[in-house]
């Protein structure tokens, strides 16, 4: 982990990795996994969350990507506490053959649409990624100044 800022606050909460935690002779059930393997991470995250804002009273959540649960419980914390949510992708989610499962593919699109749909603002590290998510998501991110 990089170095923190002396005093922050961190919080880890529960998760299992599907593939570690919940497989059969290597195997878990897809369903344990989408939108990534983390998604259980999700349960113990939203609630951690909630106590955060409660006490700290930040003024946005903060999400990123590649790990799409993260986009996932960004989403819920924004909603349940009406702070703006600011949706964080060092990378494109969905590219052609990526995930390769069909179902998961659907899935991370599910992720992308609502952080272009619900987020106050979507951050790209990379220029690329930022055009290609302005062509993905015309209506939602024409505004977004290419810096």
């Amino acid at each position: 982990m990089p170095d923190l800022p002396e005093g922050l606050p961190v919080e880890r909460a529960f998760a299992l990795d599907a593939a570690r935690h919940l497989s059969l002779f290597g195997r878990y059930p897809g369903i344990l996994a989408r939108p990534d393997r983390w998604i259980s991470w999700w349960l113990g995250a939203v609630p951690a969350g909630l106590r955060l804002i409660s006490r700290y009273r930040p003024s946005a959540i903060w999400s990123t990507y590649p790990i799409a649960t993260a986009h996932v419980i960004g989403a819920t914390l924004s909603k349940l506490s009406s702070l703006p949510w600011v949706a964080d992708f060092r990378d494109p989610m969905v590219r052609p053959g990526y995930p390769s499962d069909p179902k998961t593919w659907r899935s991370f699109q599910r992720v992308e649409a609502s952080a272009a749909r619900d987020g106050r603002r979507c951050v790209f590290v990379a220029r690329g990624t930022l055009q290609k998510y302005r062509e993905r998501f015309r209506a939602q991110l024409s505004q977004l100044p290419a810096r």
